[in-house]
């Protein structure tokens, strides 16, 4: 038994300066290098220098390993300017909803993305603001086989003041440019260009997110502080770049944000699932393109569907079949509450090559004007016991 008991001992101990040995902290950033887990605390800081330091800290040396996290701490953090993660493979998480906010400063503009986005020589902006950008470049290791894997979850984002005017190329002088801000961007390969015949390979899981921002008419064309709350893509913003993936956004709240989801590229052999998220005061709740890939969009609720002073309008599922597929869709359970002049749910099959079942969705409507489902797609779509209620 004292031998058992020393033996015991001696590897308690053992294990206990091994830990010591692999912890580094620099400032109030935590590397644990057994477990590539790198944990940032709230500063306190209201200007965003701090947070904002720290938190990109941690992404660049949670990039150099795959499968690593950054996990930010209970509290506040302010951030001066996006975050860019290049290659990034692994997880960021809070501490919870509610407990881990994230929010830009609101005492200025917050700074438009520049380079090193595109990799091109000297600043470069590109027309629009982020938060939080994840894109490849070309030293990917992102493969077919082997692709990369992002997963956000348990933590609220707040939009709280505007970004820098847009520089939107052929905008009309006229009009005035958005100052509005994107959440989360996650991209592919990124390029000026679009590259025939590549693929980017991404896995992405959102769980457990709240995105808030601020309704006002002052934030011209999108009506809200936040624009795109999570938005995803084969390459920046280009439509005909390919992608695939597995794609889940699942127990998300989206508040006063122009457009909840939005799955922009061409899509090859994935998958997308869409469940339990809440929306409140939304322009739109979802813009998607499937492509090639098996759609699921289920159990999720919708609230004053276009009631953003926002030109885009309002519709509740926005689906567009744009890419010669095959592609299949499923949508079922969901609940929408329309104002006047929203639409619940557009759905445009150009290719004629979708297939599949929209079946016991609720729309609501809350004005003579509202509309409930308008139906574009081939006979390969079947509709059934979708009542429509209001007006």
């Amino acid at each position: 038994m004292r031998l058992k008991s020393r033996k015991v001992i001696t590897i308690a101990i053992g294990l206990c300066f091994l830990l010591a040995l692999a912890s580094v902290s620099v400032g109030t950033t935590t590397a644990w290098r057994r477990h590539r887990t790198y944990l940032v605390s709230a500063s306190g800081d209201t200007s965003g220098v701090t947070d904002t330091a720290q938190i990109q800290a941690a992404f660049d040396k949670a990039v150099e390993h795959r499968r690593s996290t950054v996990k930010l701490g209970p509290g506040t953090f302010y951030l001066n300017k996006e975050i860019v993660a290049v290659n990034f493979d692994g997880t960021f998480k809070g501490a919870g909803k509610g407990k881990t906010i994230i929010q830009n400063t609101e005492n200025h503009p917050f700074p438009l993305l520049s380079d090193p986005y595109f990799g091109l020589d000297g600043p470069q902006q590109v027309g629009f603001a982020l938060m939080f950008l994840f894109y490849q470049n070309a030293d990917t290791e992102s493969t077919a086989h082997h692709p990369y894997t992002i997963k956000i979850s348990d933590m609220t984002i707040r939009v709280v003041g505007e970004s820098e005017e847009w520089q939107l190329p052929g905008w009309p002088d006229f009009l005035p440019n958005p100052t509005s801000i994107n959440p989360i961007m996650v991209t592919g390969i990124a390029r000026m260009e679009y590259v025939e015949g590549e693929i980017s390979y991404f896995n992405l899981f959102c769980q457990r997110l709240e995105l808030e921002g601020i309704i006002s008419s002052s934030y011209f064309l999108f009506g809200s502080s936040a624009a795109n709350g999570i938005q995803f893509a084969g390459s920046n913003w280009l439509y005909m770049s390919q992608l695939t993936g597995i794609f889940s956004v699942k127990d998300c709240t989206f508040k006063s944000i122009c457009c909840g989801i939005c799955a922009l590229g061409v899509f090859k052999d994935s998958l997308l699932h869409i469940q339990h998220n809440t929306f409140d005061g939304v322009a739109w709740g979802m813009e998607l393109y499937p492509g090639n890939m098996l759609c699921i969009i289920v159990n999720n609720d919708m609230h004053e569907v276009g009631t953003l002073p926002s030109l885009f309008g309002g519709i509740g599922i926005y689906l567009e079949q744009h890419d010669a597929g095959p592609g299949k869709i499923l949508i079922i359970r969901n609940t929408i509450e329309c104002a006047d002049y929203a639409i619940g749910m557009l759905l445009d099959d150009v290719t004629t090559s979708l297939s599949g079942c929209v079946i016991y969705n609720t729309i609501i409507l809350e004005g003579p004007n509202a509309v409930g489902i308008i139906n574009l797609c081939n006979e390969n779509v079947k509709f059934h016991h979708n009542p429509i209620l209001g007006p």
